[in-house]
């Protein structure tokens, strides 16, 4: 993979918006994925379901406070402190012929789409 053009942390985190990030949380397994229900998000973080929710419909991440988002990104199973993390998250950032099979099996996909109409991802 080409050398990131995206340098920094917090443009990092300007690229990889809120409703993405959710979109990404997955179980990961072999090559296939699972997409993870906000309840299971909330259970691997110190964030309530309301303030996942609070955080993914919003289009960055101005107002939310730095622990909130070091625990979001931990509940969908990433550390920008990771490179391996950081890595697949720009793949697919870049990659505009990324298939979201996970999504489109979860029985949450109706609530995904309206991610995707929101964020115009």
């Amino acid at each position: 993979m080409p050398k990131s053009t995206i340098n920094g942390v917090w443009n990092k985190l300007d690229t990889f918006n809120p409703g993405f990030i959710r979109l990404l949380a997955a179980d990961r397994e072999l090559g296939h994925a699972t997409a993870l229900s906000d309840e299971q998000i909330a259970s691997r973080c110190a964030l309530s379901v309301t303030r996942i929710q609070q955080i993914y419909w919003l289009k960055s991440w101005d107002t939310v406070p730095y622990g909130d988002i070091k625990e979001f990104f931990s509940g969908c199973g990433f550390d920008l402190n990771k490179s391996r993390d950081v890595k697949f998250i720009m793949s697919k950032a870049i990659n505009p012929s990324f298939k979201w099979k996970h999504l489109a099996a979860s029985p949450s996909h109706r609530l995904f789409r309206q991610i995707c109409k929101h964020h115009t991802l």
